[in-house]
């Protein structure tokens, strides 16, 4: 009997599953520091208030807004020996919003020296490829005594959620089982060098669901096996992995596997699918990743390798890229006592690993960093990068009109300029940056598509009287789809301390031009004038202004003016 596709992938996959039960074999929300509870206050209240006032004018075009509104909200946090319970109320134009924690999600990590527990809805994570921060309703432990490290979790896993409106039968039918998991994590060491062994399993409730004819959703399960190890070798090498197994089986209720193992020939392989409750519908992939890096005085070189088999997944994550491999270079040099920095990496990825594709498609990223800083006054940075994508032929023919060829090439310079005085401090900075995007396909290619950016920023700063001043140009060009589109204009801005700096006061003005291929196209104008005064050490007065006037070709001027008034208190 010939053996399907789907069978033969599995059997060279399940030889990978042995040596991992050998390994078997040999064996956010908040935190709670139990310890600390004498510290705790029994009962504690802290939070805020605000009272604010809104206006909004126009000229020219309909209100976006009303003309006026007020606001007066609340934010309390009410503490039981440090847990803490936050609420908010709100209200705005005679209209009340009040929310408070939702107990439907809620959970405590309480924690004491080196055992931490975990109650309620919570998340875990032993490896990017078995259980990595899926949420949970159960209970886990982590125990770190030493060099010891052991972390456990079971609970309930949110199942996928199925849009009703897409099919159109019986929306009984799609109901959701519910999805038991349990992992375990032992291992040995510490931070930089450690050795983990790692289980997962999750598991569709049959029960959970009364009946099965007719159901288009079918019970799954899941098993995966995985180890992970990070050591440090005379503080200058350090190697790092990450690998795991995983059996899927899309229906529990399929029929068994013994029809295509011959069980007195491959007992091995009888044995671990039986184990695995391994069935037709079943599958085994793989996952890992794998780096070294190196680290001589003030020079690092690093080489990382991932491979993730085609439809890997696990129950424990929340999604995985899966089909790919790829291999990134990476390497960084300083010297002249760290005023000169260089880094660079490359990198090519894959696709369509066993070929079962219609095409496959290959990337390659190439970037280089540098720094100079050769007097304290002056520093620079500079960054290359070089992106590409290319498409291959897979079980299809891709012809040269469909076929995907592309480069993405970037780069920036940005210069600048510090002087720093007993009362006075000037910088200047300047931001340079071009982005080409270009389409090699012959039949597809029309021009590059160029994106160039200047900026130019300056900002003084006087220590005695405590006040600021900045001022910028910008210039940009974009040439996209034969249309170039020029923009420029100009910032400045000020900002004053007063009274010790119990009061602030700062202004602030944009303008911006345009151009459309060379023809007029408007421009905008904006002003923005606020402060705030701190009355006491948990009282604050604030303000702002702003005025902006538009101008434009394809519509209608108009300008608006917005305006904002509050008092916050703290406690």
């Amino acid at each position: 009997m010939k053996i399907p596709l789907k069978m033969r992938v599995m059997r060279k996959n399940i030889k990978i599953v042995l040596f991992m039960f050998l390994l078997i074999g040999l064996n956010s929300s908040f935190g709670q520091d139990l310890g600390a509870f004498k510290n705790q206050k029994p009962f504690d209240i802290t939070g805020g208030l605000r009272i604010g006032t809104y206006f909004y004018n126009n000229h020219n075009r309909d209100n976006r807004k009303n003309n006026f509104s007020y606001i007066i909200s609340g934010s309390p946090t009410f503490s039981v020996y440090g847990i803490r319970f936050p609420f908010s109320i709100s209200y705005r134009n005679q209209q009340i919003d009040y929310t408070h924690p939702s107990y439907k999600q809620y959970g405590v990590s309480p924690y004491y020296k080196w055992i931490k527990g975990h109650f309620g809805y919570r998340s875990m994570t032993f490896s990017p490829y078995t259980l990595a921060g899926h949420t949970f309703l159960g209970a886990g432990l982590e125990l770190t005594p030493g060099k010891f490290r052991f972390a456990a979790m079971y609970g309930t896993l949110k199942n996928i959620q199925y849009n009703d409106d897409i099919y159109a039968i019986d929306t009984t039918l799609l109901k959701r089982y519910k999805r038991k998991a349990f992992g375990m994590k032992i291992g040995v060491g510490t931070g930089s060098n450690h050795f983990d062994l790692i289980f997962f399993k999750a598991k569709d409730d049959i029960n959970s669901i009364p009946g099965s004819e007719g159901r288009v959703i079918y019970p799954k399960s899941n098993i995966c096996l995985g180890s992970a190890f990070y050591f440090t070798f005379f503080k200058i090498i350090s190697i790092n992995a990450n690998i795991a197994t995983s059996s899927i089986t899309e229906n529990q209720n399929a029929k068994g596997i013994d029809k295509f193992i011959d069980s007195t020939s491959n007992k091995t392989l009888v044995s671990i699918a039986n184990t695995l409750n391994l069935n037709q519908s079943s599958r085994i992939n793989v996952a890992g990743d794998a780096g070294i890096d190196i680290k001589l005085h003030k020079f690092k070189i690093g080489l990382k390798y991932k491979h993730i088999d085609p439809l890997y997944t696990s129950y424990g994550t929340h999604y995985i890229n899966d089909d790919i491999e790829n291999i990134t270079v990476k390497s960084s040099i300083s010297f002249w006592k760290s005023r000169i920095r260089l880094n660079g990496s490359y990198g090519i990825q894959r696709s369509n690993l066993n070929n079962l594709r219609s095409y496959s498609s290959s990337r390659r990223i190439g970037s280089v960093n540098v720094f100079l800083r050769p007097a304290k006054v002056f520093n620079l940075n500079f960054r290359y990068s070089n992106y590409q994508i290319n498409q291959n032929d897979g079980l299809l023919v891709v012809n040269d009109t469909l076929r995907l060829s592309r480069v993405n090439e970037s780069f920036s310079l940005s210069p600048g300029l510090s002087f720093q005085g007993d009362n006075m401090n000037q910088n200047f900075r300047l931001n340079g940056s071009m982005q080409k995007f270009r389409d090699l396909n012959e039949f597809s290619n029309t021009e590059d598509n160029l994106l160039y950016n200047l900026y130019f920023n300056y900002r003084l700063k006087f220590k005695e009287t405590k006040t600021s001043l900045k001022a910028g140009l910008n210039y940009n060009i974009t040439d996209y789809n034969h249309k170039k589109t020029n923009r420029y204009g100009f910032t400045f801005g000020g900002k004053k301390y007063f009274f010790d700096k119990a009061l602030n006061l700062k202004l602030s003005s944009t303008w911006n031009k345009s151009t459309i291929d060379n023809a007029n196209n408007g421009y905008i104008l904006s002003i923005r004038f606020g402060g705030s005064y701190k009355l006491y050490k948990k009282h604050r007065l604030s303000f702002s202004l702003s005025w902006v006037n538009k101008h434009s070709i394809i519509a209608k001027p108009f300008s608006e003016l917005r305006g904002r008034t509050g008092y916050s208190l703290t406690f």
